[in-house]
């Protein structure tokens, strides 16, 4: 096990260490997710937060530091000084980073037992201990030649909704612009987001919006007024919905054209997945996503301190959307 402060440092030592078995196929590992790299380095330089990354045999385990709320799901606060498994920002991506499930648990367990305080493993692809749960993810499976082939595949009543949304939607003007013309403007609609967010964690500063090389949309209304901003992300074969900005007297409409505005670019732009993080799991629903849970762990190194947190461990866990919607015919 060897730790890192920075992606730099983490990827020049691996491409000097001997070239051995585990070390290939480290970097092969840092091929693979070179987007994903990219994306903490920036954090890093953006999002300073105690970072770390800790290599154990072929995986890598992202950590950093974070004052979190432990009651979170229970709309209730008890906020505690963490180290998180997870990526630094706002994302469903886990922490862990491995060629295979097998792995990624064995060094994820190696490096919780490492940890003398409070550690937290969010937004697992699957269960590392106990039985609880995160913020499920929401993606939408593109089957689709176009937009128009998604509406007529759907249900009368949910495509009536849909046609409904963007009858309200005339008007608006979706434009993608430079991330370095992201500005306070755009920034107070993203924080108006996360700050009545019932689950946040961190807030992003505007340089990370301005460095990061993503997609930026700002969409405005009559007399160009600006009324939200979008940042979208393709990593692969899936397009990523990052983060949206508006204001709540804007209304729920507004956001449900936002959510179609990315479903519709997905389905143009020949994406297979579009991923469209979690919460507002009704709305992602009744368009058409599947849901993915995420598992998530809460620990602590000192004995008794975690026998207590074991038994409380079902109030950290998310309750799960119960109504199941059918949207397509078929």
């Amino acid at each position: 096990m060897i730790s890192f402060k920075s992606i730099r440092e983490l990827t020049a030592w691996a491409g000097s260490s001997e070239p051995d078995e585990i070390n290939s196929r480290l970097k092969m590992l840092l091929e693979k997710n070179a987007d994903t790299m990219e994306l903490l380095h920036v954090l890093e330089e953006t999002n300073p937060c105690g970072q770390e990354y800790v290599v154990v045999n072929d995986a890598i385990i992202v950590t950093y530091s974070l004052k979190l709320n432990l009651l979170t799901f229970m709309k209730r606060s008890l906020k505690a000084d963490a180290r998180i498994i997870g990526l630094p920002i706002s994302m469903s991506r886990s922490g862990i980073i491995a060629p295979d499930e097998a792995s990624g648990r064995k060094a994820a367990l190696e490096v919780i037992k490492e940890q003398k305080g409070l550690t937290v493993a969010l937004n697992m692809d699957y269960r590392l201990s106990g039985n609880s749960l995160t913020l499920s993810n929401f993606v939408f499976i593109n089957r689709f030649r176009d937009f128009d082939e998604y509406l007529m595949a759907m249900r009368s009543s949910y495509r009536r909704n849909v046609l409904g949304v963007i009858e309200e939607g005339n008007g608006l003007v979706f434009r993608r612009i430079d991330p370095l013309a992201f500005t306070n403007g755009h920034h107070l609609l993203y924080r108006s987001v996360v700050e009545r967010s019932d689950y946040p964690l961190e807030i992003l500063p505007i340089e990370f919006f301005r460095r990061y090389d993503s997609e930026i949309i700002e969409v405005r209304g009559n007399g160009g007024r600006l009324l939200a901003v979008l940042v979208l992300k393709g990593f692969g074969d899936t397009l990523t919905f990052m983060f949206c900005g508006f204001r709540r007297e804007e209304g729920v409409s507004l956001y449900h054209n936002l959510l179609l505005y990315v479903i519709r670019k997905g389905i143009e732009e020949g994406y297979a997945r579009i991923d469209m993080g979690q919460t507002s799991e009704e709305a992602k629903l009744r368009l058409g996503c599947t849901e993915e849970t995420k598992h998530l762990l809460v620990h602590h190194g000192n004995t008794l301190a975690n026998s207590v947190i074991r038994l409380a461990s079902g109030r950290f866990s998310y309750r799960r959307y119960k109504v199941l919607h059918r949207v397509f015919r078929t």
